[in-house]
């Protein structure tokens, strides 16, 4: 699953599944672990540049974004 990262015109952060169509195989087995990319958006919410792996974690717990509202602006 993608999820997009936006501004939400405040402090918060909002996550959101970004919508595209289904292209994986269906699973035959659960996954042992997932890798996380980040990908900027330019002003017009398009994409810019490559994808930036952020590494391969295990399939169970959670993920925690920091997140600094005086000083990540964008």
């Amino acid at each position: 699953m993608d999820l997009i990262l936006k501004r939400s015109g405040g402090a918060n952060v909002v996550l959101r599944p970004q919508a595209r169509p289904n292209w994986y195989p269906t699973a035959e087995v659960d996954p042992v672990e997932v890798e996380i990319f980040k990908q900027e958006l330019d002003a017009d919410g398009k994409f810019a540049g490559a994808p930036v792996s952020l590494g391969r974690f295990p399939s169970v717990g959670s993920l925690t974004i920091d997140n600094n509202p005086d000083t990540d602006k964008s």
